[in-house]
């Protein structure tokens, strides 16, 4: 049997794939060639670059502890990107985990190992958010996607005080980012996004949405919020440390959560309507 090789669809034949499936990932098998793994869908492109720069860094340093990641074949778009990458033959944790309880322990081990190394990456110039700009997606915010772009942790700071400002009763308390290390986080750390291979006891890193560069208390929060029991045994494994942030940031997560994600930076369009956002984060801190 001839042995398949990489063949890599043309643009448009791309476009035509994606407007075929529901969802936004696929997997999609040239004729004589290997599987892939499509993923599309708005600011894609973010995510390509991180888990490119990711990709780069596992193969450079050759760390005995850094995961496999995906490799991307080509990527294109603005907007709404398109992503196609290597396709990984290996069961989730989750599925793992499910099939065989016994080595659950093994497996947390693995993850967590894979997360330190991730947490731990050398901070590429002049970057916020994704890797080379762009909006974050953070579970911080509201719909886990930052209102915009923040160019410099200042600005990131003004945007969580304004959000504790819009209730009397918090007005004391503050965020202080701008004394904090920039680091890569991930705050989706679910089973769902590691593979495992048993054959090989090789881990693999996917899905790298929620995977960013911010100050250091936004690494640490996913480990410390209310989780499954998954995400607990990871947390202990990682032993991520609690920042002086945390109470502030959490408070400022249910204000925002309260007014849907508005950008409360740049107000409202006129006095009456701020009056009603306010009256609605009071109502919200009595519930």
């Amino acid at each position: 049997m001839a042995s398949r090789k990489l063949i890599i669809p043309s643009q448009d034949e791309i476009l035509a794939l994606c407007e075929a499936v529901a969802g936004s990932t696929f997997t999609h098998t040239p004729e004589g060639g290997l599987p892939l793994f499509i993923k599309f869908g708005p600011e894609v492109l973010n995510e390509a670059r991180t888990q490119q720069y990711m990709f780069d860094q596992a193969a450079a340093a050759a760390d005995p502890h850094a995961p496999r990641i995906p490799k991307i074949h080509t990527s294109f778009g603005d907007y709404k990107g398109y992503i196609v990458m290597e396709f990984i033959e290996a069961p989730t944790v989750t599925e793992c985990v499910r099939r065989d309880e016994a080595n659950s322990e093994h497996l947390y081990d693995k993850v967590a190992e894979a997360l330190k190394w991730l947490l731990t990456r050398p901070i590429p110039a002049n970057t916020l958010g994704p890797v080379g700009g762009g909006s974050a997606q953070h579970l911080i915010f509201w719909d886990q996607v930052a209102p915009r772009p923040f160019d410099s942790a200042k600005a990131l700071e003004d945007h969580f005080n304004r959000a504790l400002s819009l209730a009397p009763s918090n007005r004391s308390i503050t965020v202080n980012f701008c004394d904090e290390p920039l680091t890569f986080y991930h705050s989706d750390i679910s089973p769902s996004n590691f593979l495992f291979d048993s054959n090989t006891d090789q881990l693999y890193m996917v899905n790298f949405r929620h995977v960013g560069i911010y100050p250091k208390s936004f690494a640490s929060l996913p480990f410390h919020v209310a989780g499954s029991s998954f995400l607990k045994a990871i947390a202990a494994r990682v032993n991520y440390w609690v920042t002086p942030n945390f109470s502030a940031m959490c408070q400022a997560y249910f204000l925002l959560e309260s007014v849907c994600g508005w950008d409360v930076d740049y107000g409202s369009e006129n006095e009456d309507d701020e009056s009603e956002d306010e009256d609605d984060v009071q109502s919200f801190n009595s519930y």
